[in-house]
Order: C-alpha cells, then sequence, then structure tokens
C-alpha cells in the first residue's frame, strides 16, 4: 500500500511544508537570540561558570534573572 502511494505521484508537498517549518524555526530563533536587551542577559550567562562558587550560591541574583527572562523552560 505504501510502495503503491510512493508510486503514483510527485510528492513534494511534505518536504516543502519540512523546508517551510524549518525556515520559521530558524528565523524565530535568529529573532528570539537578538531581540534587543539580550545581549546583557547573555554576556552574564557566559560569565557563570567562571564565577567563584560563594558568589554564584547566594541566588538572590539569579532569580531576578529569571524573572526578567522567564523560568529557562
Amino acid at each position: 500500500m505504501i510502495s503503491q502511494w510512493l508510486s503514483e505521484g510527485d510528492h513534494v508537498t511534505w518536504p516543502l511544508v519540512a523546508l517551510c517549518v524549518f525556515i520559521v524555526v530558524f528565523v524565530g530563533m535568529l529573532v528570539w537570540i537578538y531581540r534587543p536587551g539580550s545581549k546583557q542577559f547573555y554576556e552574564r550567562e557566559a560569565q557563570l561558570p567562571l564565577e567563584d562558587s560563594a558568589s554564584s550560591s547566594k541566588g538572590g541574583d539569579r532569580s531576578k534573572q529569571e524573572e526578567t527572562h522567564g523560568s529557562g523552560a
């Protein structure tokens, strides 16, 4: 049945739909990453592994960041 369906015609629809979904997701990710104000957030996140464990265990500053930029879910 599947081989008959595949041999019957030109099935361009699904690859085209997949390409459109990929482009929409890719452009959406670019917009999300380069949105205004995100540079400071990503710079702070990049410095987290370099901080001392004593300063990162306070947690107060981290929870404020999560409230501002989402919980990361």
